[in-house]
């Protein structure tokens, strides 16, 4: 297997691991260099795309806390 398809298939753990690390305030001593997280890079987007993304995440999510609050 070569470190491209490597990456990929290793991906969501480490995505999974670097959440973990954000969340537990550990992050600055781990977080990869650019070159390692770059095959991550699915799209390219415009800026008022992902912020719209968010948005409309953070909605959802709400919403479906809201949901869970009143049931």
């Amino acid at each position: 297997m070569n470190r491209r398809s490597e990456a990929r298939s290793q991906a969501e753990g480490l995505r999974a691991q670097l959440v973990e690390l954000t969340a537990s305030g550990t992050d600055r001593r781990s977080i990869p260099a650019a070159g390692q997280s770059a095959g991550l890079i699915r799209e390219i987007l415009p800026a008022g795309e992902i912020v719209r993304r968010i948005v409309d995440e953070a909605r959802g999510l709400l919403a479906a806390q809201v949901a869970r609050t009143l049931s």
